[in-house]
């Protein structure tokens, strides 16, 4: 255990959560939050231990630029990444529907999960040139 307290790899909890962001970006909410982030593991565990891509007969590699080494290294460059698993979650989500024990529309989460969060803001975004405009008319007739 005292071998395992001294190293933190976070690497892969990094790649997960650019993985998160992908399927729930950080300042949205959306009712259907859960749904996302589960998503998102889906598609994490099913390409996170993908092989290395080849050529005919040779691994690929890439060239990045280490900033802790400050020098030029070889990375792995890997197998694209598989979707199929959407399809098959797309099918169970047909066949549910067909059964009839949900109906299109109906709300199946409790109302807890449908409060938006205080760190959301309570008012759509509008404009960005509106806005802009307002700030450089505010300070227009200020003596600097």
């Amino acid at each position: 255990m005292s071998h395992l307290t001294g190293f933190k790899h976070t690497g892969e909890l990094e790649v997960f959560h650019n993985m998160l962001l992908k399927y729930a970006p950080k300042r949205q909410h959306y009712l259907g939050m859960r749904a996302r982030l589960q998503l998102a593991a889906l598609d994490h565990n099913r390409n996170v231990y993908r092989e290395q891509a080849t050529t005919k007969k040779d691994p690929r590699w890439t060239a990045a630029f280490s900033k802790r080494k400050k020098d030029w290294i070889a990375r792995k460059v890997f197998q694209a990444k598989q979707y199929g698993f959407r399809q098959d979650l797309m099918k169970l989500v047909l066949k549910r529907a067909a059964s009839g024990r949900w109906v299109c529309g109906q709300h199946v989460l409790r109302d807890a999960e449908t409060e938006v969060p205080p760190n959301i803001p309570p008012v759509e975004l509008g404009s960005k040139d509106a806005l802009v405009e307002s700030r450089i008319s505010r300070y227009a007739n200020r003596d600097v």
